[in-house]
Formats: C-alpha cells, sequence, structure tokens
C-alpha cells in the first residue's frame, strides 16, 4: 500500500479525529465526517446515517430521487483538481461543506458537514420544493418531508462560516499531525527499530 493511502487510512482511524468530530458535533449540533479522497463510491453521501444527520435528509435519501438530488450536490463539493474549501446549497435550500485535508500538499479527503438551513424555513419556500418533488415523482409522505424540513437546523450565514474555519483549523491540524504518523513500512518494521524511532 502506497504511504499516502496508508497515511489517509490512519486518518479515518485516528483518535484526533474522533475527538474533532465529537468536539465538533457537540459544539455546532451538525453532523461531521471525514470522507478520505477516493472514497467517494463506498460513502456516495457521507453524513448518511450520521446522529446528527438532519431528519429531513435522511427521509429525502431514503428515495430514488432525493438520493440522486444529494449526490448531485455532493459532486459540486469534491473538487481533487483544485481542492478547496466549498460550500453549495440544494434545492432545499440547505447548505453543505467539504473542507479538503492535505497531507504534504497531496488531498487525503474532506471534512464534511452541512445539512443546514441559512435563514428559517418559510412556508412558501416548501410550497415550491413541494412541486418539484412531486414533480420528480417522489413517492413518499410530504407531511412528513415537510415536518421534518421545518426541523432543520437554522444557522444564520456568520455562523455557519464561524464553524467552517474551526473545520480549516482542524484539517489543517490533522494533516500536520497525519505527517508524523508511522507508514505501513514502519508498522512492519522489527520493534528494535520502532523503538529507535
Amino acid at each position: 500500500m502506497p504511504a499516502h493511502q496508508a497515511l489517509v487510512r490512519k486518518i479515518s482511524r485516528s483518535q484526533i479525529l474522533s475527538d474533532y468530530e465529537i468536539a465538533f458535533v457537540n459544539a455546532s449540533g451538525l453532523p461531521m465526517r471525514f470522507q478520505p479522497v477516493g472514497d467517494e463510491a463506498s460513502q456516495a453521501l457521507p453524513l448518511q446515517n450520521h446522529h446528527a444527520e438532519n431528519p429531513f435528509c435522511a427521509l429525502l435519501s431514503r428515495t430514488q430521487e432525493g438520493c440522486k438530488m444529494c449526490m448531485a450536490v455532493d459532486q459540486k463539493l469534491i473538487h481533487p483538481a483544485a481542492p478547496q474549501a466549498r460550500t453549495e446549497l440544494c434545492i432545499a435550500g440547505l447548505a453543505d461543506t467539504a473542507v479538503p485535508v492535505m497531507i504534504k500538499g497531496r488531498l487525503a479527503g474532506y471534512l464534511r458537514t452541512g445539512q443546514v438551513a441559512l435563514e428559517a424555513p418559510q412556508k412558501k419556500q416548501f410550497t415550491k420544493l413541494a412541486r418539484t418533488l412531486v414533480e420528480w415523482g417522489l413517492n413518499t409522505d410530504l407531511k412528513q418531508i415537510e415536518e421534518a424540513w421545518f426541523h432543520s437546523k437554522v444557522l444564520t450565514p456568520a455562523q455557519y462560516e464561524a464553524f467552517i474555519q474551526l473545520l480549516k483549523v482542524f484539517a489543517k491540524h490533522i494533516g500536520l499531525a497525519a505527517e508524523h504518523f508511522p507508514t505501513e513500512a514502519v508498522d512492519t518494521e522489527p520493534p528494535v527499530i520502532l523503538k529507535a524511532r
């Protein structure tokens, strides 16, 4: 396994990432996960089934049409050729964000968060959204979807940007810490060599 992939795997399993996720979720009320680069296929919707997942997003992603909508937004967020923090709004007006984690100048993955409204939901907005969902052939209980949408977490744009800034700091710290993780090659060395290191 190449050293970079080994480091990406170690980030995914690291205590520092786990600590950051717990702190971020407790402070913001938003879901947060690390999405390793190249793992897009196995984790198409990185915030799906997170304990802090927006109930509206959870309901919508269970339908084929809703899943397609969420995946379209997801693809806009991930640009390995020019990794930078990006925020996109979905058709429901909820913001999602991807913050790149770099190790020695190479993309390791993204810290993902979002599923948040940046203004209080309005009845007329849901009427328009519901019409679109019906046109797409959404086959689910619209009343349940409406109730979940109105219970979306709401932050001001300034509050959300502050949480994104925290993720940028987390991403830099994780990237720097990962540079000091032993690689797989080092892990397989004799104990005497490991101790010397």
